[in-house]
């Protein structure tokens, strides 16, 4: 719809190939996996290096492909009101202090949109991890994440 001039029979035969392509495990330059549906049209990369954007907006994936994702069990996952019976007894019941022992209240710190987009977020055992990155953000700095993994691919 987006590009009407497209030939459409040409337009199949290459995201079938970019299908082949992704099933043979091929990868973006940068290491990712390619986005099939845009890498039909532009040649094999991934999203990020495709749009230039970290995160998908309105841009999908074919339902084959996001199906091969490894899914989650429900042992893994949780809700994010699942944190409140989250067992930090390892670390001081999950208590959170700043560097002059002053106590953080993580639930004080907004949650930043791309960790709504993590396998990270929905996992317990990265709670801890997640927070303290949330937390350990200054006033106004751009939210980044070393360990960020999209749920799609």
């Amino acid at each position: 719809m987006n590009n009407p001039s497209t030939n459409e029979a040409e337009l199949r035969h290459n995201l079938e190939k970019t299908l082949r392509d992704y099933n043979k495990n091929i990868k973006c330059s940068c290491g990712k996996d390619i986005w099939v549906i845009g890498s039909a049209s532009l040649g094999n990369g991934c999203y990020t290096c495709l749009t230039g954007e970290e995160l998908p907006t309105v841009n999908y994936e074919l339902d084959s492909v996001v199906a091969q994702e490894t899914p989650f069990t429900e042992a893994d996952a949780f809700t994010v009101n699942d944190w409140d019976d989250f067992d930090l007894d390892f670390l001081g019941e999950g208590n959170y202090y700043d560097d002059d022992g002053t106590k953080i209240d993580p639930n004080s710190y907004p949650t930043p949109k791309m960790c709504l987009s993590c396998k990270n977020f929905i996992l317990k055992s990265q709670k801890v991890l997640c927070t303290l990155n949330k937390i350990g953000k200054e006033p106004g700095e751009e939210f980044e994440c070393g360990d960020y993994a999209p749920l799609m691919k």
